[in-house]
């Protein structure tokens, strides 16, 4: 049998670097998330807070399908489906970080 050679990678400075930014990152978002679930559904204005974020985000969308009707976008329907998907995973994602807390 023939001996294998083993290699050890070092870890330089700019790979710690990006290590940390990705972990800075994380630990980043899920306080984010966190809080937003805390504001959603959390605190003792939760319902009156989720009221006003509807509000918003239907004046952001009615304003989305104008630029896009000005600018003659065909992908709307598209656009649309997408957008409720991510806002049904964002329900649960918060929903499962106000549990934890």
């Amino acid at each position: 049998m023939a001996k294998t050679k083993k290699t050890v990678k070092k870890i330089t400075k700019s790979t710690k670097r990006k290590i940390a930014k990705g972990i800075g990152a994380g630990i980043l978002a899920a306080g984010a998330a966190a809080a937003a679930g805390y504001y959603l559904y959390g605190s003792k204005n939760a319902k009156k807070n989720r009221k006003v974020v509807a509000k918003e985000l239907k004046a952001d969308w009615k304003m989305l399908k104008a630029e896009a009707k000005r600018v003659g976008n065909t992908e709307l329907p598209r656009a649309k489906a997408v957008g409720k998907k991510v806002l049904a995973r964002g329900k649960k994602v918060a929903k499962k970080i106000v549990k934890k807390v």
